[in-house]
């Protein structure tokens, strides 16, 4: 691509404090089968040697620019990107994540030959140099459009209905996809700060996806997910489920908003079960390290949570898989020693 070409795609990467893994990030798009793509890399006010990397790539490629920031948070850095992008698509990638060659390319091509305004694919973690390999599921391509969009697919994207098995049938990460970029100054949608929300790529999820005539889906694993101990969402954060209740609080509002109904309630409903356990099973697993005392009064604060105890009252528990109604009913009872034993065995199991 010359530089007065103009791209098909931007791509967005913030970068803040990446230098052992931002290079293999960067190196993936440029090794994109599809090359009309611009990199556009926001160093959000890194203090390691990131800076000067980002700046390395861009004068070796024209097609890579950079944006030095103050630190504002990934909200802030995608919005900066978002401000200087030319691409007819836009896409995200976190800088110590990694794509598949294809994955632009495999977008793109679902996106137009499907007219879509924007494009989903699926990911795959990997630790360290371990990549979670599993069989590939047979390859599938959804299309929803008109009602479809806010009665099927958006609605599984903040949540299950009870009986499902799964917490959410897609994963709520912009990273997966592939945006149009007159939707997104249409919709005038903008990233709020995950230092306010944790998962505020939701909250962007529930701005767009109204706007969209048509959505398409891939289940192609195109997008490499690190799994690393030390960031936001994999770290213990003593406040994540006071967070989360915000979160919550605040889809809750701007769902309002788009639904003349109350439809999305019981999904909702749901997705707050899933953090409160997630919650739970956070305490128990940093027990060693916070010590019984700490333990017992952070569970006693979450189970004693109002909006969650409204909740376990009305919320069709019976419907849930059958290890989570356990779970849930044994919570609802105050049983809080046994919710300690079952997310116990529960890791017991996993470790097997």
């Amino acid at each position: 691509m010359t530089e007065i070409e103009k791209p098909l795609i931007s791509v967005i990467v913030p970068v803040y404090n990446v230098e052992n893994y931002m290079r293999q990030c960067i190196d993936s798009l440029l090794n994109q089968t599809l090359s009309n793509i611009e990199i556009i890399l926001v160093d959000d006010g890194a203090t390691d040697t990131s800076p000067k990397i980002c700046d390395e790539y861009a004068r070796r490629y024209s097609r890579i620019k950079v944006i030095h920031k103050l630190n504002g948070g990934l909200g802030s850095a995608r919005n900066a990107g978002m401000k200087e992008a030319r691409g007819k698509y836009i896409g995200f990638v976190d800088s110590d994540d990694y794509v598949s060659v294809k994955m632009y390319e495999t977008l793109l091509d679902v996106a137009e030959t499907n007219k879509a305004d924007c494009a989903y694919c699926e990911f795959t973690r990997f630790w360290n140099d371990t990549v979670d390999v599993t069989k590939p599921p047979k390859k599938t391509i959804k299309v929803y459009s008109d009602k479809e969009i806010l009665d099927a697919y958006l609605l599984d994207r903040i949540g299950c209905s009870p009986s499902e098995k799964e917490d959410c049938s897609y994963g709520a990460s912009v990273n997966l996809g592939l945006f149009r970029s007159d939707v997104i100054q249409r919709s005038k949608v903008e990233f709020v700060s995950e230092r306010e929300f944790i998962a505020e790529d939701m909250i962007f999820d529930i701005d767009f996806i109204p706007y969209c005539k048509k959505i398409v889906h891939t289940n192609e694993a195109l997008y490499f997910y690190r799994f690393n101990p030390d960031s936001l969402t994999t770290r213990y954060v003593s406040d994540r489920f006071e967070r989360n209740v915000a979160l919550c609080n605040e889809m809750a509002s701007r769902l309002d908003k788009t639904y003349n109904s109350d439809v999305y309630k019981i999904r909702l409903d749901r997705y707050f079960l899933k953090i409160t356990r997630i919650a739970l099973i956070e305490e128990i697993a940093h027990l060693n390290e916070n010590g019984w005392r700490n333990t017992r009064a952070n569970i006693n604060r979450i189970a004693n949570n109002q909006k969650l105890n409204q909740i376990l009252k009305t919320y069709p528990l019976a419907s849930l898989p059958k290890t989570q109604k356990i779970f849930f009913c044994a919570l609802k009872q105050k049983m809080y020693l046994l919710v300690a034993i079952l997310i116990k065995i529960n890791m017991i199991l996993k470790m097997k």
